[in-house]
């Protein structure tokens, strides 16, 4: 559970035993670390300059997952009803 973030985090910033305590002790799993803000990091005992670089993979993380699961759920259900739309006829469109 918690190891997947602490290989996550090690990419990142040094992650001595002390860290990997408190991260175990929180019970954090990657999923959550992308929740945390930067107050959570600094109660967590993150230094100044690990803290703002987990701030900032966390703000790219928010905004890649929001760039990406939007048209994928596009594409997955708007596929059907632009099929189906497609099919009237063009003088039954202005009545969309």
């Amino acid at each position: 559970m918690c190891e997947e973030l602490l290989d996550f985090l090690s990419t990142y910033v040094e992650v001595d035993e002390e860290l990997t305590a408190r991260l175990r002790h929180e019970r954090l799993t990657l999923a959550s670390f992308y929740l945390l803000s930067e107050q959570d990091l600094k109660e967590l005992g993150f230094a100044m300059g690990p803290r703002k670089i987990l701030s900032q993979v966390i703000r790219k993380q928010d905004n890649s997952s929001a760039a990406v699961a939007v048209p994928a759920l596009s594409v997955a259900v708007l596929s059907p009803v632009l099929f189906l739309v497609s099919d009237f006829p063009l003088d039954y469109m202005h009545l969309m």
